[in-house]
């Protein structure tokens, strides 16, 4: 997710890990120190699952996708200028 690869799926995978880390590791809500940690998970849930969601603006998947979508350039026979014609005038 560092360079922005396979973002959504990776957001997603990181969603469930963290959701999966909270409840297992961090359980004991009664404890202050423990009760930080689930709810800083949480809050990495809710990023990850924004990032599964919408992608990044920024990534490389973002970068392959427009490159994919760019109209493909003329050829330069195609851009030559074409010949004028002949113009009559009615009088």
């Amino acid at each position: 997710m560092l360079f922005g690869l396979f973002t959504r799926p990776v957001g997603l995978v990181l969603a469930i890990w963290c959701v999966a880390t909270a409840l297992i590791a961090h359980s004991n809500i009664a404890e202050r120190g423990q009760e930080i940690q689930f709810f800083k998970n949480m809050g990495l849930t809710g990023g990850f699952l924004y990032v599964a969601a919408f992608g990044g603006a920024w990534s490389l998947d973002a970068w392959r996708s427009r490159r994919r979508d760019a109209p493909v350039l003329p050829s330069l026979e195609s851009a030559r200028r074409p010949e004028p014609r002949e113009v009559r005038h009615n009088r």
